[in-house]
């Protein structure tokens, strides 16, 4: 396989990368750039003048997006206005306003499983704009939660990633194989993010995970903790290497998940990083609680904390 031009943007950073997905270590060459709100566009022309790239591959932190997935009988499967309806549902801003796609991951029976994603109108904007400036033709522009399953999602599974590479981190929940939700993290909030994935998995997707599979980078204090509720797979996944590896840029709509600005494929929205912690529904309080505790103990929020809270759950 020939090399890829892979550039990732997060929030304050743009990171442009030379990647081989068949290497063992495929990150040949990395740069990176940073910017602010606003200068989006400017640093990605800088890029695109000093790289000289004919085509890039892009990778959008989570926190520029939202995710979201959903069952549909399979012949709605490539209705994309009926498949635009359902996630709407789910994404908080107008799906005719800014970009999105979707993607079919499975059918069982008379059900086919979707993938949906969309931009934030805010970086919708943003890159809409650079898009129109720079010579460079972006090929391919998808979430790092959705690049990184492409190594690791089971058609039927349900389980947690925690991903860490050296530009970021991003928490993703999977339930029967599609990815619902994800939060980016730093090393001075993951113990935040952790309790609002457990809360929003108990609130909105009724299940604690299956297995949890952690990267190389997530602190051996964490996996210990994660063992003794749960299966924990240690898994060497590379976001930049699996988008780099996708061969399917064109096709079908719903075999080709990425959103486009130099052809109308569709629209797309996506959800803030900042997800209010929710609360904890009944029916599965004292086991998701106390799963939450355990975390919040091992994460140095103290012994006392837990033993109270112990004692309020069993009040």
């Amino acid at each position: 396989m020939s090399s890829k031009s892979v550039l990732t943007i997060i929030p304050g950073n743009v990171v442009i990368e030379t990647v081989d997905a068949d290497l063992e270590n495929p990150i040949i060459e990395r740069q990176p750039y940073s910017w602010k709100k606003g200068s989006l566009g400017t640093t990605l022309e800088v890029i695109d003048q000093v790289a000289d790239i004919d085509q890039c591959r892009v990778l959008i932190s989570d926190h520029f997006c939202h995710i979201t997935g959903f069952e549909v009988e399979k012949k709605h499967s490539d209705d994309r206005n009926y498949i635009k309806n359902i996630a709407q549902e789910f994404i908080p801003e107008d799906l005719n306003v800014v970009k999105w796609d979707y993607s079919e991951i499975s059918t069982v029976e008379n059900k086919t499983r979707i993938q949906v994603f969309a931009l934030t109108q805010v970086f919708n904007l943003e890159l809409e704009k650079v898009s129109n400036s720079i010579k460079s033709k972006l090929v391919l522009i998808i979430p790092i939660s959705l690049s990184i399953l492409e190594s690791i999602a089971e058609k039927d599974e349900s389980f947690l990633v925690m991903y860490s590479d050296d530009i970021g981190g991003v928490i993703v929940c999977i339930k029967d194989g599609l990815a619902r939700f994800s939060t980016n993290f730093t090393k001075d909030n993951i113990s935040k993010k952790i309790l609002e994935v457990m809360s929003y998995m108990s609130k909105y997707l009724e299940f604690i995970p299956e297995k949890v599979v952690v990267t190389d980078s997530i602190s051996t204090q964490i996996i210990s903790e994660f063992k003794k509720n749960f299966k924990v797979v240690a898994a060497s996944i590379s976001a930049s290497a699996n988008i780099a590896d996708i061969s399917r840029l064109t096709g079908s709509d719903k075999k080709v998940l990425s959103v486009s600005f130099s052809e109308k494929k569709g629209s797309l929205s996506i959800l803030e990083d900042d997800l209010l912690l929710a609360d904890v529904e009944t029916s599965n309080s004292k086991q998701v609680f106390f799963l939450v505790l355990i975390i919040m103990a091992s994460l140095g929020l103290g012994l006392g904390y837990l033993v109270v809270s112990l004692l309020l759950t069993s009040s």
